[in-house]
């Protein structure tokens, strides 16, 4: 399964790394591997199958909370970014 790190939309892919999905962050990053808008919020938190069989996981940019104005719902975005990330990492975890 190909590892992708995107944080521009054109970051070009990553060795192959066994079991690892792509992780894509922010929503232009999304679209530019999936050839649509891919809504973050909807589609964050499980993986994505994408045409040749890897998976992909979507993911907020980090400086979309950093731009969050209430203290409460930047808490709770950057919960679930790094419930995000714990996800990405476990696939990680699996292909070592």
């Amino acid at each position: 399964m190909r590892v992708v790190v995107r944080v521009r939309a054109r970051v070009a892919p990553l060795p192959e790394l066994a079991g690892s999905p792509p992780v894509r962050l922010g929503a232009t990053a999304a679209r530019s591997v999936f050839g649509k808008v891919m809504a973050v919020g909807a589609n964050r938190g499980r993986p994505i199958p994408l045409e040749d069989g890897v998976g992909a996981l979507i993911t907020v940019h980090p400086s979309y909370l950093l731009r969050l104005p209430d203290e409460a719902a930047k808490a709770e975005q950057y919960r679930l970014f790094v419930g995000d990330l714990t996800l990405a990492a476990s696939f990680f975890d699996r292909a070592a």
